[in-house]
């Protein structure tokens, strides 16, 4: 990924009366970086001048699909990212549908075209986001599990079901038909994490926390005096008060599913978090802080 958000006091844009050309605006919507960003916003601050680029290009090679009314050799003035769908394919990557606006300058008239980019997004190996283009009227994406712009699972009732048959089928699997009870701690161990119990907080309000990457936690000692302690990647921590506890096991099994479902929100966070220069937070603070909007 580009690592450079195009958004502060200041921000440069391409001038639309004179292409490849560009101007310094001052952001009059600036009230300092977010907590939480987008994928769409991602694109739109690290890939708009890519998507033009490649709009261009393929127009420039006569490849790129164009209406009736608009000429061959007509020229590109602008290119804006209008926003994005995106399509999970699994835990780790999904597909994009990137809608962008494309200004023509047709005999000095100004004409637009909104146009679909299609691409694909992994979080290990390679991604590609401009694997083909098509012109879009607005019609309806078909979606096989949608994710929402912050790249969080959209789940009906029937969902979860599915889900669950996956997450099982692919780190728990056993004989079809057999009913058995879920053990939390061997779905961790398939699923690549390892699990301590510490003392999270000193009231007990915090069960459990999900760590993807390596970093310092502050946990507590019997005394309630704060510790820090050096947390190994793709680690849960559980409340040392609910080792011997009857919910021990589903809270295992919520941190399992929280990683399964929400792994590509977590991964881009912390890239902008990265470029931004904040530390990546815990997962349980993703979704529990009081800035959040959701």
């Amino acid at each position: 990924m580009i690592r450079y958000l195009n958004n502060g006091p200041v921000v440069t844009i391409q001038d639309p009366l004179h292409p490849g050309q560009y101007k310094q605006y001052k952001n009059e919507n600036w009230h300092g970086m977010p907590e939480i960003i987008s994928f769409t916003d991602y694109l739109r601050w690290n890939y708009t001048l890519n998507y033009g680029m490649y709009i261009r290009r393929l127009h420039a090679e006569q490849k790129l699909p164009i209406p009736f009314n608009i000429k061959l050799n007509t020229e590109i003035l602008n290119v804006t990212i209008v926003t994005g769908k995106y399509d999970r394919v699994d835990s780790s990557s999904f597909l994009l549908y990137v809608i962008c606006d494309v200004f023509f300058n047709c005999d000095g008239h100004l004409i637009h075209q909104e146009y679909c980019v299609n691409g694909y997004f992994r979080t290990y190996g390679s991604s590609c986001f401009f694997d083909s283009i098509e012109l879009y009227k607005g019609e309806r994406i078909r979606y096989y599990s949608p994710l929402d712009e912050y790249l969080v699972p959209v789940i009906s009732k029937k969902g979860f079901d599915r889900i669950a048959a996956e997450i099982l089928e692919k780190y728990y699997p056993k004989e079809i038909g057999y009913v058995y009870r879920i053990d939390g701690k061997t779905l961790a161990k398939a699923m690549g994490f390892d699990v301590q119990y510490l003392r999270l907080s000193i009231n007990g309000n915090i069960k459990s926390k999900l760590i993807f990457d390596k970093k310092d936690v502050v946990v507590y000692d019997k005394n309630g005096t704060a510790i820090t302690m050096h947390i190994p990647a793709n680690t849960i921590l559980v409340d040392k008060s609910l080792r011997d506890a009857n919910n021990l096991n589903n809270v295992i099994i919520h941190e399992c599913v929280h990683s399964y479902l929400h792994y590509t929100f977590y991964y881009v966070q912390s890239l902008y978090r990265n470029v931004i220069g904040k530390d990546n937070p815990e997962f349980l603070d993703y979704f529990y802080s009081a800035k959040q909007s959701y």
